[in-house]
């Protein structure tokens, strides 16, 4: 039987910090990691990895403007299994680091992410 792709969305959103693995979504879905990834991939056209990091991202971008919980704990609320791990993500996706992107959130308001990449390179040069 096929995974329900909104079920596996809705998990995803629902509980991103009890899910430190695709293994541990398909325990919550009453699947096999290997059919929900096929079931995935086919339906979404992406794979279900990508897709967890970067919701995974997305989490961690809301709480850093909404919350003042430092880095680690942001890592783990969203799912992340060690602090490291969930910062060398959001580098590689974002090309900021969390402070930074934090920073530029409350310095500039609303600028978008290439803006934010822009203006941390270039405050990088002056010091």
């Amino acid at each position: 039987m096929p995974v329900d792709l909104g079920r596996v969305e809705r998990m995803i959103l629902g509980q991103m910090n009890r899910i430190r693995s695709i293994g541990d979504l398909a325990v919550l879905l009453g699947a096999s990691p290997e059919t929900l990834r096929k079931d995935f991939s086919r339906g979404k056209g992406m794979p279900l990895s990508d897709y967890l990091t970067f919701e995974r991202v997305a989490k961690a971008k809301e709480l850093l403007r909404s919350t003042n919980l430092n880095c680690k704990e942001i890592c783990y609320e969203v799912g992340f299994s060690r602090e490291d791990v969930g910062a060398h993500v959001f580098k590689r996706l974002t090309g900021i680091t969390m402070t930074q992107y934090r920073k530029c959130q409350e310095d500039n308001y609303g600028a978008n992410p290439a803006q934010l990449k822009q203006m941390s390179l270039e405050s990088l040069k002056k010091q």
